[in-house]
C-alpha cells in the first residue's frame, strides 16, 4: 500500500480561498449504491466493482459535487472545485458512439462549476465500466482541460491535463452531501 504525501498549505495566509470539506464515511449512504457480494465468493472482483452499475447512472450523477485537484509532482494543490452542479442524462441516438471495447451509459452536459474565481463548464461522458471522459472549459479564457478518470465508492477520480500528451495532475471530485 502506497501512502499519498500531500503539501503542507498555509490557508491562514489565503483567508478569501473556499473551503471545501473532504466527505466523512458516516455521510456516504454505500448500502444504497453498493452491491456488496456475499461472503465466500469472488469477493476482489465482485467487491471492486459493486458500485460501478448504480455510481454511473443518471440519477446518482446528477447534483452538487466539489473536489480537489493536484499538481503531477504534488507539489501544488489548486484552489478547491466547488458550486459544481452536474446535470446529466441517459443516452439518446444522437449521441457520439463510444469508443471499442466500451459501453456509454450517461452524458454530462452543461454543467457548470467554480475554482477560486474561475467559472468553467464540463461535459462529457460516463462509461458502464465506470470510465469517466470530461472536459473542462473556462467561461472566460479559451481554454479546455480533458480530465480522464474512474468512477470509485469515494466519487471520481482521476488525472487532467491537455488531451494529448501533458499530464497537469490528479484530481478527485465527490458529492457535496457526502461533506455534511
Amino acid at each position: 500500500m502506497t501512502l499519498l504525501m500531500l503539501p503542507k498549505i498555509d490557508v491562514a495566509s489565503a483567508p478569501s480561498i473556499v473551503r471545501v470539506s473532504l466527505p466523512r464515511i458516516s455521510c456516504m449512504p454505500s448500502y444504497q449504491w453498493m452491491d456488496i457480494p456475499m461472503v465466500f465468493r469472488n469477493i476482489s472482483r465482485d467487491f471492486s466493482r459493486c458500485h460501478i452499475s448504480k455510481m454511473t447512472r443518471p440519477e446518482f450523477l446528477s447534483g452538487e459535487w466539489c473536489g480537489h485537484r493536484c499538481g503531477h509532482m504534488l507539489d501544488h494543490i489548486d484552489p478547491p472545485i466547488h458550486d459544481l452542479i452536474l446535470n446529466t442524462r441517459s443516452l439518446t441516438v444522437d449521441d457520439l458512439p463510444a469508443p471499442p471495447g466500451e459501453v456509454l451509459k450517461t452524458v454530462i452536459e452543461d454543467s457548470k462549476g467554480r475554482q477560486s474565481f474561475m467559472e468553467f463548464r464540463l461535459s462529457g461522458y460516463i462509461y458502464a465500466s465506470g470510465k469517466v471522459a470530461l472536459t473542462k472549459m473556462s467561461n472566460t479564457q479559451l481554454w479546455a482541460w480533458e480530465y480522464k478518470g474512474a468512477m470509485t465508492p469515494f466519487g471520481i477520480a482521476g488525472i487532467w491535463g491537455n488531451g494529448r500528451e501533458i499530464v497537469g495532475g490528479y484530481c478527485w471530485i465527490w458529492k457535496k452531501q457526502w461533506c455534511e
